[in-house]
């Protein structure tokens, strides 16, 4: 911003400086517009499908470098819970219940149930454990190999602004 010796002047340039911002605001909003799509008529077995396609099971796995199928009880669960406001799943320790959000949420940002604007939420017991499932989708990111790789920022890399596809 170029120095000013009064306040008018000032006041003059940042309402101009905010009518441009605005304008171009609602440009890329207009260039931007959500396409609308039918929905699937079967999103659970679509987003099954894609994540076998698509995703590759992380490093640390016995099953590291296979393509990630989702269980047959994590698409009953789905398919059960599909339409509900909230739901729940309870199930022992190291069952894949990450793996499943981690998923879910990469079908709702990249994959075959993107909705622009989505936003997901994850419960927990405590914040560590409620802050584990937000790293799964970068670390899922890492090893697929896929063109919507740039899209998800890795950890160190959270600070900047992520890129868009169009």
């Amino acid at each position: 911003m170029p120095a000013f010796r009064d306040r008018p002047s000032r006041a003059l340039y940042m309402r101009d400086y905010r009518r441009r911002k605005r304008e171009a605001r609602e440009a890329a909003s207009r260039e931007a517009a959500p396409v609308t799509r039918a929905p699937l008529a079967d999103p659970v077995g679509a987003l099954a499908a894609w994540a076998r396609e698509t995703l590759i099971v992380p490093p640390g796995h016995p099953l590291a470098g296979e393509p990630m199928a989702l269980p047959p009880f994590a698409e009953d669960f789905l398919r059960a819970s599909w339409g509900a406001h909230e739901s729940a799943l309870s199930m022992s320790r190291k069952n894949g219940k990450s793996a499943i959000c981690a998923v879910l949420c990469l079908g709702f940002l990249v994959g075959p149930l993107r909705t622009p604007g989505w936003r997901g939420a994850v419960a927990s017991v405590s914040k560590e454990k409620a802050a584990f499932p937000s790293g799964q989708p970068h670390s899922d990111r890492r090893v697929s190999p896929s063109p919507w790789r740039k899209i998800l920022p890795t950890r160190h890399q959270r600070s900047q602004p992520a890129e868009t596809v169009r």
